[in-house]
């Protein structure tokens, strides 16, 4: 017997042992199975968050929803995910997946199975709707069926007129703790889970590589914001993709109200990303409204002939991008028939002609606009007469000296005003009344002065009068495209005479002169068989002594500007040149 119990001991303590090492093996292998279900469980809200998510997207596409910004998404200073802004929705959230954790050491060295994950997607059926799909890991996709074996859709129908629409389901996954296996719910209810029937996790296997990553709804760098149009969102299947588009301001620039001369047409500039439609309602009568879309311009003409009705309005621009933007905005519109822009006939800025000087439509003109006050709103400024003085020169029969009173050219009258003719022509007759005046020269002997008093014996409305110095460089600086006048340096061109927009628009200028019957400006004459541009015109404004002193020059000279570059000098008041008048108006 006590053999018997000797070799039975051994036996006893190997089973002892082997139990143990169960026992510890066994409660090994519930820690590491609670922690696959904790981090699945985890992913498990990941997931969910992102199908809410994909939903939103979806909805935002089908209701031409834009996005406003991608922000990512910090935790403990690591990126794990972004945060989707929506101009009419709630953001959305984004989540990255994880890589798997090691898989553990093989008993016995044998491999575990792989647990499979489903795959939650969308896909666009023949109605041109969404539809949730379901992929349970072997790559099968099926439609995702609710408890009625329908298909369920990621965004509800519209409602009937007076009704409200159905709202779309959101899937809810989860893991059955009870079961470990993947659940689904179609309509995301707690009531409505049904078992897959996929283990949530294989059975324990070789010390394995980090798994994939573990979102089942967006690839990997799903979330393409790179484009400055579109978000592009990848799903996890890599092919299915949707775009939304970005926000971007639509808009129209321009100041309220928007004020017009009669007639007049104004460019106004939008910004905006293509516009596909641009419309114009509200438009008042004899009012034209066009679009150019290349140049992104509105472009409003006011009527020719206002009435109580139509010289006030306010136009609705309607516009509409390619992404669904719409913006309305309201332009306040005012025309005035007081109102002149630089280089339009005088008084009416809308005439028409059928043949040089014979009007066919409206009132003959006087002159044409050079400069406005920019106190006056447009309302008041300067004109230039539309003809020019003839010579009676023998050698140069269009020129003419400053002062044809040749034994008195070497007098000075003190009309030394650059900027206001009005005063040189005070100071000339309080000049020619004078002692001083002591070779009785007259107005006959002045040109331009002469030339001013002729035309306002047959003008009576209107106060002709010969320009100082720098009335007579504002002309040129309109004759040469200028809507404003800066004054440039004595004996130095204007910044801008030779640029190619300038040519152009003494050639425009100088049309607007002769269609109206008058002389051109930088006139070709052929006294001598060879034709000669004449281009400098006298001013009004005698040299100041005390300043041609300090210069060099003699005080007998007068000033003068060049049409053909605006260089703006003194000359002996003997020399020939053009001469032009000039009148105010509005004042």
């Amino acid at each position: 017997m006590k053999k018997y119990l000797l070799l039975l001991l051994p036996v006893i303590l190997l089973f002892t042992g082997c139990y143990k090492d169960d026992i510890d093996d066994l409660k090994k292998q519930t820690e590491e199975h609670e922690a696959r279900l904790k981090t699945l469980e985890e992913w498990q809200k990941s997931v969910n968050t992102n199908i809410s998510a994909l939903q939103s997207i979806v909805s935002a596409l089908e209701e031409k929803d834009f996005v406003t910004s991608v922000e990512p998404i910090q935790e403990g200073g690591e990126e794990v995910g972004y945060k989707i802004y929506f101009t009419k929705r709630n953001p959305a959230t984004i989540y990255h997946g994880k890589k798997g954790e090691n898989g553990q050491d093989g008993k016995d060295g044998q491999n575990g199975q792989d647990g499979l994950t489903p795959k939650v997607g969308i896909e666009l059926d023949d109605d041109n709707r969404y539809y949730w799909t379901i992929d349970n890991g072997d790559g099968t996709v099926n439609w995702l069926l609710d408890k009625n074996g329908e298909k369920v859709a990621v965004v509800g129908k519209n409602g009937e007129d007076g009704q409200d629409g159905q709202n779309g389901m959101t899937p809810k996954v989860r893991i059955n703790t009870s079961t470990n296996e993947w659940e689904i719910s179609a309509d995301g209810s707690e009531t409505g889970y049904i078992s897959t029937g996929i283990k949530a996790t294989g059975a324990k296997g070789n010390k394995g590589e980090k798994g994939e990553q573990g979102d089942s709804i967006f690839a990997p760098n799903g979330v393409d914001n790179s484009n400055e149009d579109y978000v592009i969102f990848t799903l996890a299947d890599g092919i299915t993709t949707i775009k939304l588009p970005k926000y971007r301001i639509l808009g129209i620039d321009f100041t309220q109200p928007v004020i017009f001369a009669i007639g007049e047409t104004i460019e106004i500039p939008y910004t905006g990303i293509d516009p596909a439609i641009i419309t114009a309602v509200n438009v008042p009568d004899g009012w034209k409204v066009a679009i150019d879309k290349t140049e992104q311009k509105i472009i409003v003409t006011a009527a020719s002939q206002l009435t109580n009705d139509n010289s006030k309005a306010e136009i609705i621009i309607l516009l509409a991008d390619k992404n669904g933007q719409n913006v309305i905005k309201n332009m306040i519109v005012e025309a005035d028939k007081l109102i002149y822009r630089v280089g339009d006939y005088y008084p009416d800025r809308n005439v028409k002609f059928s043949t040089a000087g014979v009007v066919q439509e409206g009132t003959m003109p006087e002159g044409i606009v050079f400069w406005l006050d920019p106190a006056s709103d447009s309302k008041k400024g300067k004109i230039v007469s539309l003809d020019e003085v003839m010579g009676s020169n023998t050698n140069y029969p269009y020129l003419l000296s400053w002062n044809n009173h040749y034994n008195v050219l070497s007098i000075h009258t003190l009309a030394t005003d650059e900027n206001d003719g009005l005063k040189n022509r005070e100071t000339m007759a309080a000049f020619l009344q004078s002692p001083q005046n002591t070779y009785s020269t007259t107005w006959d002997n002045l040109p331009q002065y002469k030339f001013a008093r002729d035309k306002n014996e047959h003008q009576s409305a209107i106060d002709w009068y010969a320009p100082a110095l720098y009335e007579l460089q504002a002309i040129y600086s309109c004759y040469s495209g200028n809507s404003t006048y800066e004054p440039w340096e004595f004996k130095n061109p204007m910044p801008s005479y030779n640029s190619p927009e300038c040519e152009a628009s003494h050639q425009a200028f100088n049309k607007k002169l002769l269609q109206a019957g008058g002389k051109e400006f930088e006139t070709v004459d052929d006294p001598f068989g060879t034709p000669v541009r004449r281009t400098t015109y006298w001013s009004s404004t005698e040299i100041d002594a005390d300043w041609a002193d300090e210069n060099g020059f003699a005080n007998y000279c007068a000033g003068h500007v060049h049409f053909g570059n605006g260089i703006t000098s003194y000359s002996n008041k003997s020399n020939g040149f053009h001469v032009r008048v000039i009148a105010k108006f509005g004042y």
